[in-house]
C-alpha cells in the first residue's frame, strides 16, 4: 500500500516537471524564435528611441519652465524693467517660448519617426542590423536635431 502511494506522487512530481518544463520550452523556443527573426532587437530600438524622444519632450518643456520661473530664471530681473522695456520683454519672452516649444515638438516627431523608420527596416541578421540600418539612422538623427537646434 505504502508503495502504492509513493508511486503515485512520483508521478504527480514528474507530471508537474513535465508541465513547467514544458512551458519553459515554450517560451525559450518563442523568445529564440523573436531573436532569429529580429522582431526582440526591433522592439528594443523602437522603444529606447521612443523612450528618447517622450523623454526629450517631457525634460525639454521641464527645462523651459524651470528657466522661466527659476531664481536666475527670466522673470527674476523683471522688476528692475521699466513699462515699455516690460512689454517689449513679454513679447520677447512668448516669442522665444512658441519656438522653443516648436523646436521641441519637432525634435520629437523627427525621433519618434526615425524610430518608426527603423522598426519597419528588414531584418538581415543583428550585425547587417546594427551597423548597415541603425548606425546611418542614428547618424541622421543626430543631424537632423542639430539641424533643428542651430
Amino acid at each position: 500500500m505504502e508503495d502504492n502511494y509513493t508511486s503515485k506522487n512520483n508521478n504527480s512530481i514528474f507530471s508537474s516537471k513535465n508541465i513547467f518544463l514544458n512551458s519553459l520550452e515554450k517560451k525559450v523556443k518563442s523568445l529564440l524564435e523573436k531573436t532569429d527573426s529580429g522582431a526582440l532587437f526591433k522592439v528594443i530600438f523602437d522603444f529606447i528611441f521612443k523612450a528618447l524622444s517622450y523623454l526629450f519632450l517631457v525634460f525639454g518643456i521641464i527645462s523651459c519652465i524651470i528657466n522661466i520661473f527659476g531664481d536666475d530664471g527670466y522673470f527674476a530681473n523683471f522688476d528692475y524693467f521699466d513699462l515699455g522695456e516690460k512689454l517689449l520683454a513679454i513679447i520677447g519672452f512668448l516669442i522665444g517660448l512658441i519656438t522653443c516649444l516648436l523646436a521641441l515638438y519637432v525634435i520629437f516627431t523627427i525621433i519618434k519617426k526615425r524610430a518608426e523608420q527603423l522598426k519597419s527596416s528588414s531584418y538581415d541578421g543583428i550585425l547587417s542590423y546594427i551597423y548597415k540600418v541603425s548606425i546611418p539612422v542614428i547618424i541622421s538623427i543626430f543631424g537632423e536635431v542639430f539641424s533643428v537646434i542651430t
